[in-house]
């Protein structure tokens, strides 16, 4: 165990400690910035003991964007154009493009979310990264390869079945390919127009080294660093990978212990990001259905059960009392005998006192009473009784003199029942 506080110092460290001995050694540092830039150095440490050649190969490589999550792939403000190089791993016979195709990103709609993407043999295709999932997306950067340098493969190349992290030495270079002694003990040839995903193989991280084994791991320990990246798991893994001799170099041999015993839950990092993905994609999906819903012209009926409907209910109002007809035509609508009553006035107030039948038939009852009464009178007393017409109505009590008999008289006045339902309509 190493401690050296300063990590430029530490850096230099761990290279000359791997320029010591290069055969069957690894480095493991928790984090890819680390990653690279202990590369670099070995590599340089490496040429300058005479190990690996001095003749830089300048090549351009792809180098994944670890900040582009999977939510954040479908925006197209989160696309740098002239940049970012787009790498589609599965077909899209809608968009015509092939499982395993390349296109560079040349610009970006953040409105409309659209970018749009050229590919090698020059077409151009704009389309929503809604639409299009399982992408990778990769920046260029610039390696000095030499011959004798330790190289890992970065992505599947299943051109020539070779795996993700896989390691291998270069035993030829040229400006357009190179040629690797894999540790697996195959010998391919690398045609750097088709296939890009390559970088130094002398540091890895703990997560790409599960699987490994080497005679010497050096380990790269930071106790700065978060609970994510340097945990339990992480220091079982990276001193596993040793056969015989494992050596930490850390800021701190103090806190160093506290960071490696630092559990960490069944959930990782990488599925922490995904469940965050799914939350992110879930809200996207009902805000675009929320707009979808918006844009959609409503109808009067076209609402939810919960939802309360958007018309207006008619207000419920009073019926409106019926039109007072005249008697004749009354008379040949029912076809009923016309009811003979001393005031056509009379008649009138009677049936607008209500609308309701009962009401109507107590007036009628009331007019057949009157109608008995004046067949009883004296003719005197009748003609008496015209000439004041509005000074009783008919439910109020006559002012003539009460007939006598009256209950042995009604059976003579019976007349034919009047259906009064035509006559309030």
């Amino acid at each position: 165990m190493i401690e050296i506080a300063d990590e430029r110092e530490r850096f230099a460290a761990i290279a000359q400690d791997y320029a010591k001995s290069p055969i069957g050694t690894l480095v493991i540092s928790p984090a890819n910035r680390e990653r690279s830039e202990l590369n670099s150095l070995i590599h340089k440490e490496l040429q300058h003991e005479g190990i690996v050649s001095g003749n830089d190969q300048q090549t351009m490589v792809y180098v994944e964007r670890k900040d582009m999550t999977g939510a954040e792939r479908t925006f197209a403000n989160s696309y740098r154009p002239n940049e970012d190089i787009i790498r589609y791993n599965s077909a899209s016979k809608v968009y015509k493009v092939k499982a395993g195709a390349y296109a560079k990103v040349v610009a970006t709609d953040h409105e409309k979310n659209k970018i749009t993407v050229r590919f090698l043999n020059g077409r151009e295709l704009t389309y929503n990264p809604t639409r299009f999932s399982g992408v990778s997306v990769y920046y260029e950067a610039e390696r000095a390869f030499a011959e004798g340098d330790r190289l890992q493969i970065r992505a599947p190349f299943r051109a020539k079945r070779i795996a993700n992290a896989e390691l291998g030495s270069i035993t030829r270079i040229e400006p357009d390919r190179i040629r690797l002694a894999m540790d697996s003990g195959r010998e391919v040839s690398v045609e750097l127009r088709k296939f890009r995903h390559l970088d130094y193989g002398y540091a890895v991280t703990s997560h790409s080294s599960q699987g490994l084994t080497f005679d010497r791991v050096l380990i790269n320990a930071d106790t700065r660093e978060s609970v994510r990246l340097l945990n339990d798991r992480m220091a079982y893994v990276a001193i596993s990978r040793a056969r015989y001799d494992a050596r930490i170099y850390t800021d701190s041999t103090q806190n160093l212990s506290e960071a490696l015993n630092r559990e960490i839950n069944k959930i990782t990092a990488l599925e922490a990001v995904q469940g965050n993905e799914r939350e992110v994609k879930k809200d996207r999906d009902e805000l675009r259905q929320d707009r979808s819903a918006a844009q959609q012209p409503q109808l009067p009926f076209d609402h939810d059960i919960k939802q309360r409907p958007t018309h207006i209910e008619p207000a419920q109002t009073q019926a409106a009392p019926p039109a007072i007809e005249s008697r004749n035509s009354i008379a040949r609508a029912t076809n009923e005998t016309l009811i003979r009553t001393d005031s056509a006035q009379n008649l009138s107030e009677s049936l607008n006192r209500s609308t309701n039948r009962p009401t109507a038939l107590r007036a009628t009852l009331d007019d057949r009473e009157l109608r008995k009464d004046r067949d009883k009178l004296t003719p005197d007393a009748l003609a008496s009784q015209q000439q004041r017409p509005s000074e009783h109505s008919l439910n109020q009590a006559p002012t003539h003199p009460k007939p006598t008999l009256t209950k042995a008289a009604e059976p003579e006045i019976e007349g034919p029942e009047i259906d009064l339902g035509g006559l309030i309509r």
